[in-house]
């Protein structure tokens, strides 16, 4: 049990880091920035939806979007303000996750057991992801 305390303490330390930090939401980043930019191009070659977006896509975009530009803001940056809106977004994402899953599953929509699986393991991301976040509080406010 003290070998993993100290493995926490350790990682904690790392999270301290400005370095670090901002390779954390370069590498953040990297990860949204890929199926945006996926998305995009399949929108911008394809003619299947011919050029006026769905709503719900537009708020995709703009979920994407913005957090994409917070992560940006954060590897430029660094600030608290870009932290809070980092965690507020994630802390976001793994409720509203957590209520449309409870509420598919109440809808009488079929769970296989892979789908519960999955859930869960978003779930784990999510919150590990979180976690990572709070210790990843940076020293400059603005």
């Amino acid at each position: 049990m003290k070998a993993v305390r100290t493995i926490i303490h350790r990682i904690k330390g790392i999270l301290a880091i400005d370095l670090y930090q901002r390779l954390l939401y370069a590498l953040a980043f990297a990860f949204w920035a890929f199926p945006v930019l996926a998305d995009f191009f399949d929108q911008l070659f394809s003619f299947k939806h011919g050029t006026v977006q769905h709503a719900d896509q537009m708020d995709l975009w703009l979920l994407f979007g913005g957090t994409l530009f917070i992560l940006a803001f954060q590897i430029v940056r660094n600030s608290k303000v870009g932290w809070i809106l980092t965690i507020s977004l994630t802390a976001f994402l793994l409720l509203s996750e957590i209520y449309f899953s409870i509420k598919n599953l109440f809808k009488g929509t079929f769970f296989q057991n892979t789908d519960f699986f999955l859930l869960f393991i978003t779930w784990g991301i999510l919150g590990a992801s979180l976690w990572i976040l709070y210790y990843m509080k940076p020293q400059r406010i603005l």
